[in-house]
């Protein structure tokens, strides 16, 4: 039907999954259009009562099932669900009402099923030097999210310093626009250009966040980016250039033998602030408001 893979939060569906020829074939469909923690919902009558037969069992289409799952009605019950939903890959599923709920009665059911939250590891090309442990993270495909983002930020800040400044940049760019991609959910061949506006790519104020969150993550960084990230340096390489003397400071630190300590600098009370979420700058407003 034209649809992307990995484009929906949430799908749902009311008593019409059932009605497909190939039940496994159409959760595999369903699941591969998550997106990372997406949830697929489902409301499905569980149990074949005796009059069916003369209501919708007289739909044409009823008996026109053909997997290995039905017999003789294309219903399933609420744990042959979990099970199959299990099967076709989604990593957490329920159903409701439980087996003792007077509900369950009623013989319909709201299933659940999530989607792992996991990444796939975005394609670290070989520029310049690039070291043989930061080309072989592009291997690490569909792993969990913190085990991928904590083995990038560590390569980073090992090998930040074994690159050539050229080098450097190039892979911080493509860092950079790999997360941009991946917060829009943009195709490999949509991914943003040097100088494109990220507000005119469909980023808003929630996605900033995220942008700002993963690039903390992915780059491994100590303090937290300033949460008008976006606004301050709306393309691609002005986060670039505002991201590489972090990155090069917290590769310099990490490169530090065990004992010899940094040198003690006290914050600027701009870039402490700065350094704030939104919850942290409201929380110090309200306690100076009550001090007042």
């Amino acid at each position: 039907q034209g649809l992307a893979a990995g484009s929906f939060d949430v799908i749902a569906a009311a008593n019409v999954v059932h009605a497909t020829r190939n039940l496994r074939n159409a959760l595999s469909t369903l699941r591969g259009l998550l997106a990372p923690g997406g949830v697929l919902i489902l409301v499905e009558s569980t149990e074949h009562l005796a009059w069916y037969d003369m209501t919708t069992g007289l739909i044409e289409g009823w008996q026109k099932f053909a997997d290995d799952l039905r017999d003789d009605n294309p219903l399933l019950s609420a744990p042959v669900w979990i099970q199959v939903l299990r099967e076709a890959g989604f990593a957490a599923v329920g159903a409701w009402p439980p087996p003792a709920s007077e509900a369950s009665a009623m013989g319909q059911h709201v299933i659940a099923a999530w989607a792992a939250e996991r990444i796939r590891i975005p394609e670290l090309r070989a520029v310049g030097q690039m070291p043989s442990e930061i080309i072989a993270a592009d291997k690490l495909t569909d792993v969990p999210q913190r085990v991928a983002v904590a083995h990038i930020a560590a390569s980073l800040r090992q090998h930040w310093a074994q690159l050539s400044p050229d080098a450097q940049l190039d892979l911080l760019r493509e860092t950079v626009r790999d997360a941009i991609a991946s917060v829009l959910r943009l195709a490999p061949d949509e991914r943003p250009g040097r100088h494109d506006r990220l507000m005119d790519l469909g980023m808003d104020s929630l996605m900033a966040v995220q942008l700002r969150n993963r690039l903390g993550q992915t780059l491994g960084l100590v303090r937290a980016l300033p949460a008008t990230l976006m606004f301050d340096h709306p393309t691609v390489e002005a986060l670039v250039t505002f991201l590489q003397p972090l990155l090069a400071a917290v590769a310099t630190t990490a490169e530090r033998p065990a004992t010899q300590q940094p040198p003690a600098t006290q914050p600027s009370r701009t870039a402490t602030v700065a350094a704030m979420s939104e919850a942290e700058i409201e929380a110090l407003l309200l306690e100076r408001l009550n001090k007042s």
